[in-house]
This record gives structure tokens, C-alpha cells and sequence, in this order.
């Protein structure tokens, strides 16, 4: 066989293998990227999803709220209330029996016992809340602050709820809070219901409470819609932690349950993306908790069987968003396109096999000298230099050669300086970075970084009216120590504080070392009577820590939460005012302002 023939064959041959082994590699590759890439996006549409889902219930608990606000209720509740308080605490009890037989026993809605109930000013006020927005608002009632009834839209089966899991809930042992009562299916709603109670509350003092069952079914759906549109045969889903679905589209709520091994993931309640079969179809899925479901101390979440109005009313789990897609929508993207560099890369593998069996019986010697040049090359030795033996085409070509790889080792040379250059300015620049927004002795955030944060934080706050509050710490007699054990103990104990406040705040916090002893902490979404049981429990832990050297080393502490009427300068100024309170009052206080 000539050269010509083996040059060509043996390119054939290379290009097939090539193309083969490239495939072959790019088909695994791509799909473990890809894979990888599309759980990260599933996460984050979970992510996105149980954010909006919150938001819509964080929504319709403020909406609640401001509608329990209402001058005319207060004033009903604190005359109710008068009249109870009056009575001895056997007396009450008597009446408010009294009051639940005749209400079970009133069938009729037109007597005006009940009429006093579901017609005075209060009752009118909630039914025309109710009517404002068509199907959305069930049953709507206010109880005082003993659980009885002062108003209500729909006669319910008792007129006292005191009793009620979502009445002591909300109540809270006087404290009170939010409860979501997560119902299930609600009769007087015709759909999936949540009962928004929210206690209702004048000088500080819990007057009553109030409950609208708030039908969520559209607001469900409306969210799984947009977000299945994001990717086609995708699927979304809310679903409790036990495994009954809330919402699917196409199913009736809570009629289906999520396979056991999705309910272990859900269990563990994280954020995250994982692979498992369901229906005997491999699916990738990405999995969020809605936040507001996991209950707080502000806004509790959860529910009960016992009614009798509803149905698999929720026993304490949260809600988790479930993004779900086949894996076989991504084997065939990576299939096809494996399939394509196939074809093409024979196309060209045959070409240029014809190519050379043309150009083998000319050039074949100089283009073996040419081809072994060029391969070391490639292989990074540009010292190499092709001798030049003819006039021809193959002289001119291998000249060329010899010109563009001197050039190329010019370029390379200049080039690794440049990219050294840079490298060692990046360094640089990190590094300032880092000393400009880092105290340089406790090595955690100075003003500079503190200022930004919370400027950040309060644009956020305005923004999506969200809390937000702050602590300004001072150590007490500061001075002391340094004056008896010297400044190098001192700036010891600045830092071991800086260890402890760090430890004492969540991720999301932020605090800064912004004087000699005076340290700023920024609690986004953050109540000031949360941020104040923060500021007793760093309190507490300071006071509480040993330190060496020293007896007991105290803080005093200022507390302040952003409102309307702040800006940066006046929240950092109630809360330094705080500061000064418990300085003057004593030390080793904290002083909410």
C-alpha cells in the first residue's frame, strides 16, 4: 500500500476513533454536568417558590390583621370585656354556659339572640370585608379576650373558644402572636382553607382575638402555574412533611401522598436537590420549607383533627415546595447533540481522508516533516524550528511555520508575564478589600462594613416591609482593665467578646466593632422584642463567662427596631440612647427604645 493510501487510511481510521472516544466522553460528561447544574437550578426554583408562597401568606396575616384594627371592634371588645370582668370568676363561668346552651339550642337564625351576634356594627363590618373579595373569606368571628364570641359572619357550633387549640395558640398565655391554622378542606370556604387568628391588641393588653378562614386554593395554584411554566414536564408541588400533597395541579388537595422515600428528604427539612424514582421514573427534584410554616415566636403555624368543618387538618408539619422533572428530558438533549458531533465529525473524518489521499503523492515526505513539527509543537516545544528543503508551497508553508511559532514563543513568554502580573494584583487588591471593611485587632466587621450592611438592610426593610433592628454594646468599666491588667489583656478581652457576639446571632446577622469597646449588631427581619431576649441572652453569656483576670465582666446594651419615621441616623440614635440609659441606670442592663 502506497503512503498516500496509508496516510489516508490511517487518518480515517485516527478521525473515527477520535470522534468515538470524544463522543463517548462528552455524552457521560455533559450529563453529569448538566445534571448537576439543572439541581442547582431546581433548588433554586424551589427556593423562589416557597419565597412567594410566604410572601402571599405573610400577605393575607397582615391583611387580617389591619382588618382586626378597626376602631369599632376595639370598642365592642372593651365593653364586652367590661362586662365579664365585672363578674366573679364562678359567675362568668355560669354565664358563658349559659350563653353556649342557648346558642346550641337557637336553631332559628332570624331570633334576635343570635341576630345580636351576626347583625350588630362588628358583624356588618367583617361581612362586608368578607364580600369585598368574592370565595376568598370563610367563616369570619371575633371572640374577647375570655373566648366568647362578640361577632361573627356564620353561626358556628359554639360561642365559646377559649377551649381551642388555635384560640390559646394565638393567645399564647397573654403574650400573643399570629397562628395559622393550616385547616385542610374548610365547609364554610368550599376549598383549601388556612385560619388566619390574630389577637387583637390595645395598651398592650390582648383584648381579643379574631379568626378569618381564608380560602388559598387559587393563590396555590397561581403559584404551582408559574412556576411549571419555567420548564417543560416539569412539576411542583406543595406538600406537608408527613407526605399529604397540598397542591398540585390537576389534583384535589390532600387526596395524594409522595413516596416514603420523599418523605425521609422532607424530614430533614433542607433546602436541597436529589434524585429518586417515583411512578418507576427517575426524576430530579429540588426541595425548599416555606419559612413562615415552620412557626415562630411571632407568627406559630400548624393545626388539628378535631374540628368538624374540616378534614386532615394539619398535626405540627411545615409546608415544603417540591420541583420535580424527568431525567430522560435531559439524556435526550445530550443524546441528540451527541448524535449530531458524531455526524459531523465523520463528514469531516471522510473529507479530509480524500483530501489526503489527493495530496499524499506530492507531499507526502515534506508533510510527514511538517506533521512531526507541528506535533512537538503542540506539545509545548516552540524551540523546535522545521528545516526548510524547497521553494515550493511546502517551503513557503514550513516558513510560515517556522515565523508563527518564534512569534508564538515572543507571545507566550510576554503573555505568562501578564498573567502573573495580574495575579499578584488580585492578591493585592482582595487583600485591601478585606483591610477595609475588617477590624484589624478582632477581625470581624468594622463601621465601614457595618455602615454599608445596615444602609443595605434598612433599603430592604422599607422595600419589602420587613423589621429590622439593632443593638449598640458597650463593655463596663472598659477602662479598669486596661488601667489594671494593661492594654494587651484589654484588647485579649476585645477579642474574646468579639468570638462571643459572633457566636450569639445567626449567619444572616451582622456585627461590627465600631469604637474602643462599643461594638454594633444589625438584625434584619428582627422584632425589638426579639432583638431585646438577644441582647439579654449576649447579656447574660458575657456576664456569665470567665474571664481571666477578672471577677465578672458586664455590658450595657441599647436596643432599638427601625419604623417609618427612621433613617440610618435616628435608629442608630434611639438605640445609642438605650445605650446611655443602661449605662446611667446602672450597667449591665439592656434598654429597649
Amino acid at each position: 500500500m502506497k503512503l498516500r493510501s496509508k496516510i489516508a487510511t490511517v487518518m480515517t481510521i485516527l478521525g473515527i476513533t477520535i470522534i468515538l472516544l470524544t463522543s463517548i466522553f462528552y455524552y457521560y460528561w455533559s450529563q453529569h454536568l448538566l445534571i448537576e447544574e439543572e439541581m442547582d437550578t431546581l433548588t433554586d426554583i424551589s427556593l423562589s417558590a416557597s419565597h412567594e408562597i410566604n410572601t402571599h401568606l405573610y400577605e393575607i396575616s397582615n391583611t387580617v390583621l389591619t382588618l382586626s384594627s378597626s376602631p369599632v371592634i376595639r370598642d365592642t371588645l372593651i365593653e364586652s370585656n367590661n362586662h365579664f370582668s365585672l363578674l366573679t370568676v364562678e359567675e362568668r363561668e355560669d354565664k358563658i354556659e349559659t350563653l353556649s346552651q342557648q346558642w346550641t339550642e337557637t336553631t332559628d337564625l332570624n331570633s334576635p339572640f343570635l341576630q345580636s351576634y351576626l347583625n350588630n356594627p362588628v358583624a356588618s363590618h367583617l361581612r362586608l370585608q368578607k364580600e369585598l373579595i368574592k370565595e376568598r373569606y370563610g367563616e369570619l368571628f371575633i371572640t374577647n379576650r375570655y373566648g366568647v364570641i362578640i361577632a361573627t359572619t356564620n353561626k358556628l357550633t359554639t360561642i365559646n373558644h377559649a377551649h381551642k387549640y388555635w384560640w390559646e395558640a394565638s393567645f399564647n398565655d397573654g403574650i400573643g402572636r399570629i397562628f395559622i391554622d393550616d385547616r385542610g378542606f374548610d365547609a364554610s370556604a368550599y376549598g383549601y382553607v388556612i385560619g388566619v387568628v390574630v389577637p387583637i391588641i390595645y395598651e398592650d393588653k390582648i383584648i381579643g382575638i379574631m379568626k378569618c378562614n381564608v380560602n388559598i386554593l387559587d393563590i396555590l395554584d397561581h403559584v404551582m402555574l408559574n412556576f411549571e411554566n419555567l420548564y417543560e414536564d416539569s412539576t411542583v408541588r406543595i406538600v406537608r412533611t408527613g407526605g399529604l400533597i397540598v397542591s398540585e395541579l390537576g389534583s384535589a388537595p390532600l387526596s395524594k401522598v409522595v413516596p416514603d422515600r420523599l418523605i425521609e428528604v422532607l424530614d430533614q427539612k433542607e433546602n436541597q436537590a436529589f434524585a429518586m424514582k417515583e411512578n418507576e421514573v427517575m426524576q430530579l427534584m429540588g426541595v425548599s420549607e416555606v419559612p413562615i410554616t415552620k412557626g415562630s415566636s411571632v407568627i406559630g403555624f400548624g393545626g388539628s383533627y378535631e374540628s368538624i368543618d374540616h378534614i386532615k387538618g394539619n398535626t405540627g408539619e411545615s409546608w415544603h415546595v417540591v420541583v420535580s422533572i424527568k431525567r430522560a428530558v435531559f439524556s435526550k438533549m445530550i443524546e441528540s447533540t451527541t448524535q449530531m458531533l458524531i455526524l459531523i465529525g465523520i463528514i469531516i473524518t471522510l473529507i479530509t481522508s480524500f483530501v489526503s489521499l489527493y495530496l499524499g503523492k506530492k507531499i507526502s515526505d515534506p508533510l510527514v516533516a511538517l506533521t512531526h513539527f507541528t506535533h512537538k509543537v503542540g506539545e509545548g516545544s516552540l524551540g523546535e524550528r522545521i528545516k526548510v528543503t524547497s521553494n515550493d508551497e511546502i517551503g513557503i508553508l514550513s516558513s510560515s511555520f517556522n515565523e508563527m511559532v518564534e512569534n508564538l514563543q515572543t507571545t507566550m513568554a510576554s503573555k505568562n508575564e501578564l498573567i502573573t502580573e495580574i495575579e499578584k494584583r488580585t492578591v493585592a487588591e482582595e487583600k485591601l478589600k478585606s483591610l477595609t471593611i475588617t477590624d484589624e485587632l478582632t477581625k470581624i466587621n468594622n463601621r465601614r462594613a457595618a455602615n454599608q450592611f445596615l444602609h443595605q438592610t434598612i433599603e430592604r426593610a422599607e422595600r419589602y416591609d420587613e423589621k429590622l433592628s439593632v443593638i449598640i454594646l458597650d463593655i463596663d468599666h472598659f477602662k479598669k482593665v486596661n488601667n489594671s491588667h494593661g492594654h494587651d489583656y484589654g484588647d485579649t478581652v476585645l477579642i474574646t467578646l468579639s468570638s462571643i457576639l459572633s457566636d450569639c446571632i445567626r449567619t444572616c446577622d451582622m456585627v461590627a466593632r465600631i469604637g474602643g469597646e462599643e461594638f454594633l449588631i444589625i438584625l434584619p427581619q428582627i422584632s425589638k422584642e426579639s432583638a431585646y431576649q438577644v441582647a439579654e441572652r449576649i447579656r447574660n453569656t458575657v456576664s456569665e463567662y470567665n474571664f481571666t483576670k477578672l471577677d465578672q465582666l458586664t455590658v450595657s446594651m441599647g436596643v432599638a427596631e427601625f419604623d417609618s419615621t427612621d433613617d440610618f441616623d435616628t435608629l442608630l440614635k434611639r438605640a445609642d440612647d438605650g445605650l446611655y440609659h443602661s449605662k446611667n441606670t446602672g450597667r449591665n442592663k439592656v434598654t429597649l427604645f
